[in-house]
């Protein structure tokens, strides 16, 4: 299930961030791009006992007396000093160390950067972010345990590129601490996880995400900053699972969760049957059995402007494709373009 990270100071925004808007309006603060990583990366990095890692003899101690620890940490400090490419020598010998290598490892995480986590229109692999990162990559489900540790860490510059390494990783162990960073109080964080369960294909996750929002959408015992986020969510990533929990809340005692919901139902169907969740029964019906798409095409060529607006809008971001609808335009040219996005999805009228 969704973890419970900290509530930022400031309420979520209701939908998405609007060009220009602050981050710390929305989130409570502003991330400042971690930089000083790369500036700390030596400018000749060589470890000098790279001879003995790349022999396979790092692991064993020199000295007979010397802990599994110490050697961990000194690995671990040789493998900071690395080369681009040298980082792979490292595997073995932290994994025949154990859990005192992955101590040492999420110790130093994220270590020296390679690749800045705050590019948050590109964002690098996690694997390529620091040699420290490539290494617990590497060592896959052994690491596992260690990488969620590291989510859930103080520090959101640690937290970033914790992400983006358990985002490469793809595994259903990190799925649900994929999931617990929307709600994180860095923005850079909580944008990044969203950026990247947008483009979830798999319908089994996408129910199970759905489930979850849903869930904090209808308890009214969550804070209210949680509760509009979840709203936010089903809408950003479109979630048909959670619609029944949107119509649900039309009624809530909040007047600001109970407008939130309305618009993001408004939003989702391009329908408007009120406050009343009774009344949005049988759309959800037909959503059930037809699909979304069949429930906006039959909005595209209803008679209310505002709504084949939002339906040619929904239509164009579900295909691509905006078949050439001019927003305001007469019902007569709604309904050409009905015809034709019909066509495209497939969808008998």
């Amino acid at each position: 299930m969704i973890g419970t990270p900290r509530v930022p100071g400031a309420p979520f925004s209701t939908y998405s961030l609007p060009d220009g808007v602050p981050a710390e309006r929305v989130y409570g603060e502003t991330s400042t791009p971690h930089t000083s990583g790369l500036a700390r990366r030596p400018a000749s990095p060589a470890p000098s006992s790279h001879t003995a890692v790349a022999s396979g003899t790092a692991a064993r101690p020199s000295n007979a007396l010397e802990s599994t620890s110490a050697t961990s940490k000194r690995l671990v400090a040789d493998l900071q000093r690395a080369r681009p490419g040298q980082e792979a020598e490292f595997v073995g010998p932290l994994r025949a160390l154990g859990i005192a290598g992955l101590d040492a490892l999420a110790a130093a995480f994220p270590g020296p950067l390679r690749a800045d986590p705050y590019r948050l229109d590109a964002p690098p692999r996690g694997r390529d972010v620091s040699a420290v990162a490539f290494v617990l990559h590497a060592l896959s489900e052994w690491a596992f345990t260690h990488v969620k540790g590291l989510l859930g860490h103080a520090s959101a510059e640690v937290r970033l590129p914790a992400l983006l390494l358990a985002i490469d990783a793809d595994h259903p162990h990190l799925h649900d601490a994929i999931t617990s960073r929307l709600f994180d109080e860095d923005y850079a964080v909580a944008r990044t996880a969203e950026r990247h369960l947008a483009g979830l294909r798999d319908p089994a996750r996408r129910e199970v995400l759905g489930a979850q929002l849903s869930a904090f959408v209808r308890s009214r015992s969550i804070e209210r900053p949680r509760r509009l986020r979840a709203i936010e969510l089903l809408v950003a990533l479109r979630l048909d699972r959670g619609l029944g929990a949107l119509a649900d809340a039309l009624e809530d005692a909040d007047p600001t969760i109970a407008a939130s919901v309305h618009g993001a139902l408004r939003l989702l169907t391009a329908h408007d049957h009120g406050a009343k969740s009774r009344a949005w029964a049988n759309l959800l019906r037909d959503v059930r059995t037809k699909g979304r798409p069949a429930v906006l095409l039959d909005a595209l060529g209803g008679d209310v402007l505002d709504l084949r607006d939002l339906a040619a809008a929904e239509l164009a971001r579900l295909t691509r494709e905006t078949l050439g609808y001019v927003p305001g335009a007469g019902r007569e040219h709604a309904q050409r373009v009905r015809i034709a996005y019909a066509k495209l999805l497939g969808v008998k009228l």
